[in-house]
């Protein structure tokens, strides 16, 4: 039992489940969970969550990031499917921009969800990140990156 931004929240032991009530009344079931799809594309890694990108799931976002950066490719997030992110997925993001950025790798949010957006307008993180709509918008800022290497 506890708490997160959309108020009281009980986790039922050993499933992905979470119970919402305001008072004394349930007002949702929601299956929680994330889940990470990593696709190399020409150039760079487009990492791509859905669900709930909370404290059980943000160490394994961490290190899907941290290692695709560690490994030297640039790295695009897809955000589309993200229906809700805590403190702990935000801290990830904002791991993986400080890493990219010491190693001068390109690294951006793509395509974020109108839920995922309202938490890094709020934290104004929506001003730090590179923010793309499309990966092209990315693919182009990697190749340019790529030709002042060079």
């Amino acid at each position: 039992v506890g708490t997160d931004l959309r108020g009281p929240v009980a986790v039922v032991p050993d499933t992905k489940f979470r119970i919402f009530a305001v008072g004394l009344f349930i007002i949702g079931v929601a299956e929680g969970g994330m889940e990470l799809t990593l696709k190399s594309e020409t150039g760079f890694d487009l990492l791509a969550l859905s669900g709930e990108v909370d404290m059980h799931f943000s160490p394994k976002l961490r290190e899907k990031i941290l290692g695709t950066l560690k490994d030297g490719k640039p790295l695009l997030i897809d955000m589309a499917q993200v229906s809700y992110i805590d403190s702990s997925g935000i801290a990830s993001l904002v791991e993986g921009f400080q890493t990219a950025k010491s190693s001068k790798l390109p690294y951006g949010l793509l395509n974020i969800s109108t839920t995922a957006l309202q938490v890094l307008t709020l934290t104004r993180l929506d001003k730090i990140f590179n923010l793309y709509s499309s990966a092209e918008q990315f693919k182009a800022q990697v190749t340019t990156h790529a030709g002042a290497i060079q």
